[in-house]
């Protein structure tokens, strides 16, 4: 009888543990799997919320320009934004339904924007102006608008936060099965950190679909007249909200091109209305009047009167090249990082007037520099001159006008890219401030060359660094 009962007391032991492995086992797999499926909804309530405020940046910069400027253009885009965002409102009110959350903070935003449409959008439209009840209104309703989106987004990352913590109690309940379960429960927790780094690889690309949002609104470049380009927008590495620093390139007609480079302050929902307002005003005015400083002071007066916050300021440079007479003429708001490069030597091109939003009346004058074959024109934001070595000390201008004097010209796209690694190396590739950069080319001949595609996270040998075995002695004038 002995004999007997041991090795059933220990099969039915074995049995047990293995049950016991077997429903822990169970349950964590389904609190996975819900924990993906959840993951997967909060990525699309995410993309839904930060579309809808971006149509929202849209109609706001779209209401105050016609009101300022009275340009027709600033309706169309304001009514395109409009339609867009009201199909999307459904959508967003859904996902939150399915995420369990309070769809009323949906709802709410939706009845703001309708109201905000009646009380001032309308209005505007019908009169051509903003009286002061309406300018209160308008400001009353954009922040609760942008407060109703922050707490929308606080909730969805907080659903995202409970998916992770499911998973870990999981894991917890396995490892806390006792010592006879020690290899199998280590078996099974790897597999769950299996789990968890999925989500993290998920959660990760959700991060990049925001990034290459905040890239794609706030930079874009077309092929110019006698000018190639090179382009590119790092985003700081410990800012996860949208920034204000853009580069907008586009042909004006068949001889001419337009720049613009700015870096709006701040972070987040009011940097990311200031740069909409600033990217669509600039480019409807230089469609009437391309002359960079009077573009910059009606910017500027616009600004004034329609930004976010009553501390919002910006530095920007605009440049209007005519192919033709080899001729680029600028205008420059506080923007003292543009540099021009002619085979050996650099030189610090000047402002011409304050930051935008310090002064309504402020002056800003237009300057011209003439381009010969080869010229290389590099502007950025002081992502690059303020960027810190480890020990503390800034590049400054000095530091990247010596920079740009070693690098051999070569193509505008391999330039960026080696200036762009070179700051990398001196930041131990942590980077504290986003940093917009163009580099522009003359040629000689006319032909233009397509703009490649801006740099953003790639290192910059995989985009072929140009040779620094090469090197030309910098002397500045």
């Amino acid at each position: 009888m002995r004999r007997i009962a041991v090795p059933l007391i220990e099969s039915v032991t074995i049995l047990v543990i293995v049950l016991i492995l077997a429903v822990t086992g169970c349950r964590t797999v389904s609190q996975l799997g819900r924990a993906i499926d959840l993951q997967h909804l909060t990525r699309m309530a995410l993309r839904l919320d930060y579309t809808v405020l971006q149509y929202g940046f849209e109609e706001e910069a779209g209401i105050h320009g016609y009101a300022l400027s009275g340009d027709k253009t600033f309706l169309e885009r304001y009514a395109a934004a409009s339609r867009r965002a009201h199909r999307l409102f459904p959508s967003l009110l859904r996902a939150c339904r399915a995420l369990t959350l309070d769809a009323r903070v949906v709802s709410d935003m939706l009845a703001v924007q309708d109201r905000w449409q009646r009380t001032v959008a309308v209005p505007v439209v019908r009169t051509r102006s903003i009286r002061k009840e309406m300018r209160l209104a308008d400001i009353a309703l954009i922040d609760r608008f942008r407060s109703d989106d922050q707490r929308l987004d606080a909730a969805i990352e907080a659903q995202a936060n409970r998916a992770a913590q499911a998973t870990r109690r999981a894991i917890l309940e396995i490892l806390l099965t006792g010592t006879a379960m020690v290899f199998i429960a280590l078996v099974a927790a790897a597999l769950s950190r299996l789990g968890v780094q999925a989500l993290n690889v998920e959660l990760q690309k959700e991060k990049d679909i925001v990034g290459r949002l905040r890239t794609a609104f706030t930079s874009r470049a077309e092929e110019l007249p006698g000018l190639a380009v090179g382009t590119a927008y790092l985003a700081a590495d410990n800012d996860r909200g949208l920034g204000g620093d853009l580069f907008d390139i586009y042909r004006l007609d068949a001889h001419r091109g337009y720049v613009l480079v700015a870096d709006v302050s701040g972070k987040g929902i009011a940097a990311a209305a200031n740069t909409a307002l600033i990217r669509y005003s600039a480019r409807a005015i230089a469609a009437e009047a391309a002359d960079p400083g009077l573009i910059l002071r009606k910017i500027n007066r616009l600004f004034i009167q329609g930004a976010t916050e009553l501390e919002s300021f910006a530095a920007a440079f605009i440049a209007v090249f005519d192919r033709t007479s080899a001729v680029l003429r600028y205008a420059s708001a506080g923007l003292g990082s543009v540099y021009l490069k002619r085979r050996a030597t650099v030189e610090q091109l000047p402002v011409t007037g304050p930051l935008i939003g310090v002064e309504e009346a402020a002056e800003f004058a237009t300057a011209g520099v003439g381009l010969t074959d080869g010229d290389l024109l590099i502007i950025a934001t002081d992502g690059l001159t303020e960027a810190r070595r480890p020990d503390g000390r800034i590049l400054d201008d000095d530091g990247a006008m010596g920079w740009i004097g070693e690098l051999s010209i070569g193509e505008p796209q391999a330039f960026v890219d080696g200036l762009t690694g070179r700051l990398r190396r001196l930041v131990a590739g942590t980077t504290n401030d986003d940093l917009a950069l163009v580099a522009l080319q003359f040629t000689a001949q006319g032909e233009t060359s397509p703009v490649n595609r801006p740099t953003t996270d790639e290192s910059p040998s995989a985009r072929g660094r140009p040779d620094e075995s090469q090197r030309v002695s910098n002397r500045y004038p």
